[in-house]
């Protein structure tokens, strides 16, 4: 009989068959990848590597190194169940082609979305809320299941909404995985708070453009993280599907389709603020330069430049760079000072403006923040215990923290907390702490951003594995 965590994938057009057995990929036969000659990323592989690497042979390397049999190494591993997952997913959204989740032989019911979830756990842990309001919107019958602390985020929201719009919902009666749903979306009127997580609203901006008729989205409360909410308008226009705003939320007309299209990636805003930590807390007031972001961007994140102004941080476009720097680092303090923070839109920062917080003079309080409490942890408790290990002063409130900042921390051993956003913080907290500072979970940072310790060395920090 199969092992439970075995599952193949077919591409259909790309004639390539992957096939996941415990940590690696089977290939069933070999396969030729087309890879970026700088990033030397995966881009396409089997016949879509070929059309790539005719399209664009300067840029595109083509190698033929995967053999048929299994592939162990992480990276190369990690990369090919990204590009599997996209196909099948954004393929069937985009054109409905063939493509195929095969399951062995053999494996019963409850085994099988075991299975499954290995696939979403791969590429689509982050549109975890994303997906569910897609898929209805596609029809037929969805399963969704996961580990770890994600699914015990509440689902409440569909529960209320999508039995009334045409498809069925089953859970385990705690709104909690497994959640089965079926039927097909219809379109109408669609009443939520504004004040959940930003992801139950994109969710259905995506997905309602794809129903017959006309919906319109209606908030019953103030939006919390509009940033979020107005990057997803961008892309869905770029895409040629719109969403018409109104006094209440949104008209989205329907009977649209998605045009796919090439489109650049602008640089993650919520990524930056880390090495911003870094910049106001580097001893020697060494400058921190980033590249690859938008200083006209959407994203709600990028406030978090004025935030670390306010700290004291000296922060400059040149060109297309962003420079940031401490001109006081050898001050009580690093020259920082403590501000109070309403965090409603942009709770993603909290852990790394907590980190410069904490060595500020005078108190930082933060607020409006206690949908973190929601997150891969609870964010507000991670970074509380977090930061006071290290010797720092952080009490957590219901929706917040109150920080009295010092002047340097002590270092030693702090929980992750699997939280990506948690670790990479504390990796900053290094620069202001008198001996070093041991992190768990540091392989949760493959979430969102897997080479973040190896830009972090490039910058001139230490990190190694214990």
């Amino acid at each position: 009989m199969a092992a439970v965590n075995d599952i193949g994938i077919d591409l259909g057009t790309s004639n390539v068959l992957f096939y996941m057995k415990g940590k690696g990929i089977v290939l069933r036969e070999p396969a030729v990848v087309a890879i970026e000659r700088d990033s030397k990323k995966i881009l396409a592989v089997g016949s879509d590597a070929y059309r790539m690497i005719g399209r664009t042979p300067g840029n595109v390397l083509a190698i033929r190194p995967l053999r048929q049999g299994t592939v162990t190494d992480f990276d190369l591993t990690n990369t090919l169940l990204k590009y599997f997952t996209m196909h099948v997913i954004g393929r069937h959204f985009f054109s409905r082609p063939r493509a195929v989740i095969s399951v062995p032989s053999g494996v019963n019911e409850v085994e099988k979305r075991s299975i499954i979830s290995i696939m979403f756990d791969a590429g689509m842990r982050r549109t975890q809320l994303l997906d569910r309001p897609i898929a209805a919107a596609l029809g037929g019958a969805w399963t969704f299941t996961g580990s770890g602390r994600l699914p015990q985020r509440p689902l409440d929201v569909y529960r209320d909404l999508l039995p009334g719009h045409g498809v069925s919902y089953q859970d385990p009666g705690d709104d909690s995985l497994p959640l089965t749903i079926s039927g097909q979306l219809t379109p109408g009127a669609y009443q939520l708070p504004g004040n959940i997580s930003s992801q139950f609203i994109t969710g259905l901006l995506l997905a309602l453009p794809l129903l017959p008729g006309d919906s319109d989205i209606l908030l019953t409360t103030p939006l919390e993280s509009e940033g979020y909410v107005n990057l997803t308008l961008q892309a869905m226009a770029q895409f040629g599907v719109t969403a018409l705003p109104t006094e209440q939320g949104w008209h989205v007309p329907g009977r649209q389709s998605y045009r796919p299209q090439n489109a650049p990636v602008e640089g993650d805003w919520s990524q930056a603020a880390f090495f911003l930590a870094m910049a106001a807390l580097a001893p020697g007031g060494e400058a921190v330069e980033l590249s690859g972001l938008s200083s006209q961007s959407r994203q709600g994140d990028k406030a978090c430049v004025e935030l670390f102004q306010n700290f004291g941080l000296s922060i400059r476009w040149q060109g297309d760079r962003l420079l940031a720097r401490n001109p006081h680092p050898g001050e009580p303090f690093h020259g920082l000072r403590g501000q109070a923070i309403d965090a409603a839109q942009i709770p993603d920062m909290v852990p790394a403006l907590s980190v410069c917080a904490a060595l500020s003079r005078g108190e930082t309080r933060i607020c409006n923040a206690q949908r973190l409490r929601l997150k891969e942890s609870d964010r507000l408790a991670a970074m509380e215990q977090a930061l006071t290990t290290l010797g720092g002063k952080v009490r957590a409130t219901a929706d917040g923290l109150v920080i009295q900042g010092v002047e340097t921390l002590s270092g030693g051993l702090a929980q992750g907390a699997n939280d990506h956003r948690v670790v990479m913080a504390l990796a900053a907290a290094a620069l202001g702490s008198r001996g070093p500072v041991t992190v768990t979970d540091a392989w949760s940072i493959r979430k969102s951003y897997p080479k973040f310790f190896t830009d972090f060395e490039s910058l001139g920090g230490k990190a190694h594995v214990v």
